[in-house]
């Protein structure tokens, strides 16, 4: 069946669910009833922040147009796709009716502790961080216009394109290089900071405990972070003509990180975290993880992203909106080192898993050549499967009241899998490439 005729199909699942429901006395649970055993087609919601990539060349743009029927602005930005229930952008079913995603799961007594996106990146993101729950709690109440729930924000993002990020503080010793090399740099947090980072980034770690180390890092970010526009643009524009002047193929890469953020936010303290943050880049199927607290900002690519259900970010740097600087200074680990990657557990040859240590969320991703199909036996809780490309078909079993119907996918159908039902994945003429969603009942 057509993914796009299921309205019809929903319809009459849901008449019959309610017209039971009646019979028995339950009708408050109607909307609910019959639909526990049936994949469930998604409309969702995309997001035009101004970082996105531009019409046509945006994956969002394509998926979410083909998701919603939707005409794509040739002129607009379209940065993520939301998959979930928080009420920034809420997605619905295909019913007649438009059913709020919250509304059926609250019916289903189902909980849906995650947020699944597709983010596609032209310019970078802010340096932010996403604070931890007791974190989130206080900043809600305090502030709810900028931070609009009390949860935390665990996320972790797997390439579909080349995708480049800034995760995580750099290795000390490496930060302690470059203040050596970036007179500008140095000279804007004073001698006596940058002493402090390269003694502790020089010492054996038998010789000086952890909480120094994290100190040292501490007092850098701070000082540069808190510096006067006025000093900070001084430092930035002449750190930009030093390294312009460089010949081609001498920059090394840190160097022309901060040239392409220079050039996307001119002034902004933000491009010298080029030297202090971990500059990534993922290949398609790769992953990684961030933890909260940590800082990070991503540069251009695309991604499937899953968190938990949360938008609170506290940005510093790399933005014109609103910055917390003071709270985000406050709530860093100052943990340094390599970003935590998150690697593909092989299930078959076209089954990856992706696991990280976060129990709201975790993915696997099927990616199928023509005419082959893989059985996904199901991940906890509630689930979503995305199409990215190409087009098959899914049916679900694992319920005597699973009816087996096999629902037609392309690239945009996106499904809602009740908890417990195992799925047959097949491909048809074309390659076919989909992410299912699920709870991680490993941590």
């Amino acid at each position: 069946e057509s993914f796009w005729e299921a309205r019809l199909y929903l319809r009459g699942v849901m008449a019959s669910g309610r017209s039971a429901a009646v019979a028995s006395g339950q009708e408050s649970v109607a909307l609910g009833v019959g639909l526990q055993f049936e994949l469930i087609p998604l409309v969702v919601c995309a997001q035009n922040y101004a970082w996105g990539k531009v019409g046509a060349a945006s994956l969002v743009a394509n998926v979410f147009a083909q998701n919603a029927s939707a005409e794509i602005d040739a002129s607009a930005p379209y940065a993520e796709l939301w998959i979930g229930d928080h009420p920034k952008g809420e997605a619905c079913t295909l019913s007649p009716e438009k059913v709020r995603l919250s509304e059926l799961l609250a019916k289903c007594a189902w909980e849906l502790p995650y947020l699944f996106k597709i983010l596609s990146v032209q310019s970078a993101l802010s340096i932010q961080a996403h604070p931890d729950k007791a974190l989130a709690a206080k900043l809600h109440a305090s502030d709810p216009k900028n931070y609009p729930d009390a949860n935390h924000k665990p996320e972790m993002s797997v390439a579909l394109s080349p995708f480049r990020a800034m995760c995580g503080f750099r290795a000390l010793d490496l930060i302690a290089h470059d203040l050596h090399s970036c007179s500008e740099l140095a000279d804007l947090v004073g001698s006596d900071v940058c002493d402090s980072l390269i003694r502790a980034g020089s010492a054996p770690e038998s010789e000086i405990p952890a909480s120094s180390k994290k100190s040292a890092l501490r007092e850098l970010f701070s000082t540069l972070m808190l510096q006067s526009n006025e000093k900070v643009e001084v430092a930035l524009s002449a750190l930009q003509s030093r390294l312009s002047a460089k010949e081609n193929g001498s920059l090394l890469p840190q160097e022309e990180l901060f040239l392409s953020l220079y050039s996307q936010y001119p002034g902004d303290v933000g491009c010298f975290a080029a030297f202090l943050l971990n500059y990534v880049l993922l290949e398609p199927g790769q992953a990684f993880y961030m933890a909260a607290n940590e800082p990070h900002a991503y540069l251009s690519g695309e991604c499937v992203e899953i968190m938990a259900r949360s938008d609170n970010v506290v940005r510093a740097g790399l933005t014109p909106k609103f910055k917390d600087v003071e709270t985000l200074l406050n709530m860093l680990t100052y943990e340094s080192g390599p970003v935590t990657r998150v690697e593909q557990e092989k299930m078959t040859p076209f089954v990856s898993r992706y696991v990280p240590p976060a129990s709201e969320f975790q993915l696997t991703s099927v990616d199928l050549p023509a005419k082959s199909s893989a059985v996904l036996e199901r991940a906890g809780g509630v689930g979503m499967l995305l199409t990215i490309r190409g087009s098959g078909s899914v049916s679900a079993a694992g319920s005597s009241m699973a009816s087996n119907k096999r629902w037609q996918l392309g690239v945009g159908a996106i499904l809602l899998i009740p908890p417990g039902l195992t799925l047959t994945i097949s491909s048809s003429d074309s390659d076919l490439l989909v992410f299912v969603s699920g709870v991680n009942s490993s941590v």
